[in-house]
């Protein structure tokens, strides 16, 4: 399995707007879900710069503006980044101690729903800080 994989997902929407379905095996991913946050960025917010010891992520991101992703797989590794344009919705998987950056380089609010399997107990400090993306 790689550390991060990227997929782009196709809009099933209509005329009353856009729809898009996570693939089952992204959901398989992180089963099971046992934390959800959602979160927005305004143009210019970085978010990530983190990696966690022991839970995989699976963040589904919705965007109608440029973003940048930014990934490390070790503190040895090169960092990696891609650049996003236009709209759409991505679902990357993140391996635990991948570490991550999101950073909205566009005009739109950028919206984040995020799932993760911590396998540790729930007052675990599983985040660890590390800035890739500034």
């Amino acid at each position: 399995m790689q550390p991060l994989n990227i997929y782009r997902l196709n809009n099933r929407g209509d005329d009353r707007g856009r729809a898009y379905a996570i693939p089952k095996k992204s959901l398989d991913f992180v089963n099971p879900i046992t934390e959800m946050h959602y979160v927005t960025m305004v143009p210019g917010a970085i978010r990530g710069n983190h990696f966690h010891e022991n839970r995989r992520e699976l963040v589904v991101l919705n965007y109608e503006s440029d973003w940048e992703l930014s990934w490390q797989t070790s503190n040895k590794d090169e960092i990696k980044s891609e650049q996003f344009t236009g709209q759409g919705t991505i679902v990357i998987e993140i391996q635990s101690k991948v570490i991550h950056a999101f950073k909205n380089t566009g005009t739109g609010l950028l919206h984040l729903f995020c799932y993760s399997n911590h396998q540790g107990q729930p007052d675990d400090p599983d985040t660890v800080r590390k800035i890739i993306l500034a």
